[in-house]
């Protein structure tokens, strides 16, 4: 039976070439950003040679409009600029942090839903499986009590009562759970057989109690005056 690691394991092939996709868009920021940095570098040199020409034209070479034009050019321009550069590349990592995020919880998704799937078809077929046992056995026991009515008495009733509660107790212990208990539903499919062969159902509360777990009150017990079911340990 697999695990639910076992279909996420399974889906691997589905989302890591997704995953891997956004990976190697987030190798490339880094280089990204360096062009664009390299951009404005290369821009505000051609800005300050403009500027300097500029001054030389005017014969204000020494007249401190060069340093006050290329400070003016840094703070206005270049320093916004790069600014947005490193602005721009974490918020386009974040937005790839995100995808990445969504497609892992997708995965997990799709995985739990196919355990969860796994789970209820296993259950399904166990309660099919044995409703089928127990329609079988109850045809059987009819047949057998059937045949015994119709035979010469050799065995009376409340030998053959003992001889039913040992095999019905002997076939529910069988199915009792580390604490030695049987389940509500292996109970009440034990009462119904009882039933179908012509058992009183309170005699088999009395007969089979010490099956139940005190501790569980989701046992049916049948009431003695009134044979109503009611819900008790």
């Amino acid at each position: 039976m697999a695990t639910q690691q076992d279909f996420y394991n399974q889906l691997a092939s589905i989302y890591d070439p997704q995953v891997q996709s956004i990976q190697a868009q987030q190798a490339l920021l880094p280089a990204q950003a360096e062009a664009q940095t390299s951009a404005l570098e290369q821009a505000r040199t051609n800005a300050f040679k403009k500027i300097d020409n500029t001054a030389s034209a005017r014969g204000m070479t020494f007249s401190g409009f060069s340093p006050d034009q290329q400070a003016t050019y840094t703070g206005a321009t270049y320093l916004p600029a790069l600014a947005n550069v490193k602005l721009s590349q974490n918020q386009a990592n974040l937005k790839l942090i995100d995808a990445l995020n969504g497609i892992n919880a997708n995965r997990g998704t799709q995985a739990m839903n196919m355990y969860q799937g796994q789970q209820n078809a296993l259950a399904d077929a166990e309660a099919k499986r044995y409703a089928a046992e127990l329609a079988y056995q109850s045809k059987v026991d009819s047949a057998r009590i059937s045949s015994s009515s119709k035979a010469p008495a050799k065995t009376s009733l409340a030998e053959m009562k003992a001889i039913d509660s040992q095999t019905l107790g002997s076939k529910m212990a069988a199915q009792a759970g580390r604490d030695g208990y049987i389940s509500p539903a292996t109970y009440a499919a034990g009462k119904q057989q009882w039933a179908s062969a012509g058992y009183n159902a309170s005699e088999f509360d009395s007969i089979f109690g010490g099956l139940r777990n005190p501790n569980n009150k989701a046992y049916s017990l049948t009431d003695k005056t009134t044979g109503q079911s009611a819900w008790g340990s």
